[in-house]
């Protein structure tokens, strides 16, 4: 699978860029890089979160049920008008409380502010999940077929980006309430499309 930074380059054109720049409140440039930062950090998360078995049977089941890359049948439509709740819900859950943690980190590698960072995260959710979800779809993967696809996609993504793979684990895993490869965001991860959805 071509990452999805590259995905996203192909297919966003300017007036997309135009609308997400209007939604977010920043020029067209800011919200270009504002999202080739907060991609590879969402996929980052997911891949932290896939850590265990747990955490890979969730995913795959919320992308199996809700995520089958529909989104992406008219990418131009959904940045018109993006689904912000659905994502807000999707990127807490992920992110669990790290999510303003985060967002700084992000902040401080972009230039944007962390308020203009959650509203891309809010944006970008659903289009990330939907470019997993059609790969998953497309080829049939299973669970840890899965899971493998979201630790390739995150690092590759994080190497063509500001984004730190490493930095992205380390604040999500030592920030969680409990201090494992979010042992506690699993939880959240098999409910974060059941709200969301």
């Amino acid at each position: 699978m071509e990452h999805i930074l590259n995905q996203l380059r192909s297919q966003v054109n300017d007036e997309d860029l135009n609308q997400i720049s209007q939604k977010v409140g920043v020029n067209k440039d800011d919200a270009r890089n504002g999202l080739e930062s907060v991609v590879p950090a969402l996929l980052g998360a997911l891949a932290t979160n896939t850590s265990s078995p747990q955490g890979v049977e969730d995913l795959d089941h919320a992308l199996t049920r809700d995520h089958d890359g529909s989104v992406l049948k008219n990418i131009h439509a959904y940045f018109k008008k993006p689904d912000t709740k659905k994502g807000e819900g999707i990127v807490n859950h992920v992110l669990g409380p790290t999510r303003p943690e985060v967002e700084g980190y992000i902040s401080q590698k972009s230039g944007l502010k962390p308020k203009e960072i959650h509203n891309l995260f809010d944006i970008a959710a659903p289009v990330v999940l939907g470019f997993i979800g059609k790969e998953k779809k497309e080829k049939g993967l299973r669970p840890n077929e899965t899971r493998r696809l979201v630790q390739q996609i995150a690092q590759e993504s994080c190497q063509d980006s500001k984004i730190d793979f490493k930095e992205v684990k380390q604040l999500i895993s030592e920030r969680s309430p409990v201090n494992t490869p979010r042992n506690n965001a699993l939880k959240l991860l098999g409910g974060l499309f059941k709200r969301a959805a």
